[in-house]
Formats: C-alpha cells, structure tokens, sequence
C-alpha cells in the first residue's frame, strides 16, 4: 500500500500501483507510468524506495552469496564478488512537453521484458536483455550509434556483469563510430534493489544535462571475461570522468535487471 499512502498524502487520484520486481521495480514502475501518459494521462510520479529495517534480507543474500566481501561494488573488476546494498529514495516526475518547457532530459522510450525459462530462474538472460534493447531503440526512432552511454546495471556480480556487456555486445558492437562509454551508480552508492534503477536513471539524467559522466570507481583492472567482449573497441569503462560533446543531442539508455527475471 506504500505508492497509496504517497497518493493520500499529494491528493492524487490517478493510476496507483506498487511495483515488486527485485532490483529492477523502479524502472518498471517508470514504464507503467510512461504508457499511462500515452493513455491519455496528464504526467506521472514515478520512483523507489529502499531501507534497511532489519538484518532479514541482509542475511538471505549473504546465504545466497550475493553480498561483496569487501563491502564494496567493484563492478566489472577482476575482484568483483557482489554487491553491497544501499540505502535510498527516489523519485521523477514524467510530463507531455520537451526540454524547452523546464525538463532536464526527453524520454523517448521505456520498455519491461522477462527473461522466461531456460537460464534459470536467478540467472540474467543477455539474449533477453538485448532483445528489450533493440525494442526501445525502435520505439524511440533511434539507431544504435546515436547513444552516448550505458548507466549500467552493472551489480558487481561475476555472472550478471558479464550477461550485461555480452547483452550490449548484441546491440552496439557491430556499428559504433565512436566508443559506447559504459558507467554505473552503484559503484559509488551501492545498490539500492528496488531503488536501483531510478537512482541510475536520475544520475544519468545529471549526466546529460551537464555532458559530464562521473568516473567509475573501485574499477582497478578489468575482469578479464569482461575485457574479451569489449576487445574491437566499440565500448568503454568510465574509469576517469569523461566530458561529451555540447554541440549535439545527447543520449543515453539506463538498464536494471531484477533477480525476478524482470528487466
């Protein structure tokens, strides 16, 4: 009932839904906001929120042997080992307009898919996970080369890292001109689960805004699985902050898969 009592306490009366997919909830929620605009509605509030209110979860994940070691996400490193959770909340506000009538960036597409059968159920699906990127780039009238960076989801798990980059792989690596700058928040805040992906969707929308992409720490070397499928040079790790071009559009994709198979 958490997205009803934020409803009570603004007064709003429209579509209200809470969303559960693991990490991947806050983006989703984007999404049914997105396609209540394109029903006829006037805006929507979309967001996460994630606190750590007692040591159950904790204690499942470092079952599950989720959890970093080093209290740290060394996201696409060689000494990844997990991630380590977060604290957070956020929220954005999504209007029918452009830039020019005060919003910071243009959403020209969001999309939710589902990894089904045949990896496993906790296992990420990069088949999956490019197949919802082609689909977003098609909605957005948008070629692959025109993307400037990738906030990843980028957890810090061996096995989710490497299905990430071999996901964008599909995507961008046959047609790029210049390199794909790839970059996560998590490194620097942790992963906040079901506040993932609106933290990495709001770090992206700064980065757009001020042509700037913060640098990707704890990236020391890079994991060599990884290495092998950015060989060609069509992407690359933002281990120092990078500066883009002010003299075009911009644009960026933001990705956040959820361990429900939801992405």
């Amino acid at each position: 009932v958490l997205a009803g009592r934020l409803a009570y306490q603004l007064g709003l009366q429209g579509p209200t839904a809470t969303v559960s997919t693991a990490c991947s909830s806050s983006l989703v929620a984007l999404d049914m906001g997105v396609s209540n605009i394109f029903r006829g509605k006037s805006a929507a509030l979309a967001g996460g929120v994630n606190l750590m209110l007692g040591p159950d979860v904790t204690i499942n994940c470092c079952k599950s042997k989720m959890l970093s070691h080093f209290g740290r996400c060394r996201t696409f490193d060689e000494s990844a080992d997990g991630y380590v959770r977060g604290e957070g909340v956020g929220m954005c506000y999504v209007g029918v307009g452009d830039t020019t009538q005060g919003g910071l960036a243009s959403l020209p597409a969001a999309g939710v898919n589902q990894n089904g059968s045949g990896v496993g159920f906790l296992r990420p699906n990069s088949a999956a996970q490019s197949q919802l990127i082609h689909g977003c780039l098609s909605d957005a009238k948008m070629a692959a080369k025109a993307v400037d960076f990738i906030e990843c989801h980028g957890s810090g798990t061996t096995i989710g890292d490497e299905a990430e980059v071999d996901g964008l792989k599909r995507v961008f690596s046959d047609i790029r001109g210049t390199p794909l700058m790839l970059s996560t928040a998590k490194s620097s805040f942790g992963h906040l689960e079901a506040a993932a992906g609106i933290l990495g969707l709001q770090r992206a929308v700064l980065a757009l805004h001020s042509a700037f992409i913060p640098r990707h720490i704890w990236l020391g070397r890079v994991s060599e699985l990884i290495q092998r499928k950015l060989e060609a040079n069509w992407a690359q790790l933002v281990s120092e902050p990078v500066s883009l071009h002010r003299d075009e559009s911009l644009a960026c994709g933001v990705s956040s898969f959820g361990f429900s198979g939801t992405n």
